[in-house]
């Protein structure tokens, strides 16, 4: 959990360091980063995920739809696998 907040961290510090950005797109992204970390920590189960995030399961549903919140999508923002890593492993894995 703490690797998830230091990723979450780093990454809105190196934002922050690029230049001027709007306000509204780092909160945004901090937003989705931890929609998906409280995703992951509740091993997807929306209503304890919304819980954890002290908002409603209509609002967290909401967000996954607007941020377009996959499983995969997830992960990668928690740093767990690389884009096109998963996909190729599971489906050798799986054969």
């Amino acid at each position: 959990m703490a690797e998830i907040m230091q990723s979450a961290s780093d990454t809105l510090s190196q934002q922050v360091a690029k230049g001027p950005k709007r306000l509204w797109a780092i909160c945004r992204n901090a937003e989705r980063v931890e929609i998906a970390r409280a995703l992951i920590e509740n091993g997807h189960n929306r209503t304890h995920a919304a819980n954890a995030l002290g908002i409603s399961r209509r609002t967290l549903l909401n967000k996954i739809k607007q941020y377009g919140l996959t499983r995969l999508i997830c992960r990668q923002l928690a740093g767990d696998v690389q884009l096109g890593v998963a996909p190729v492993a599971q489906a050798v894995g799986q054969n």
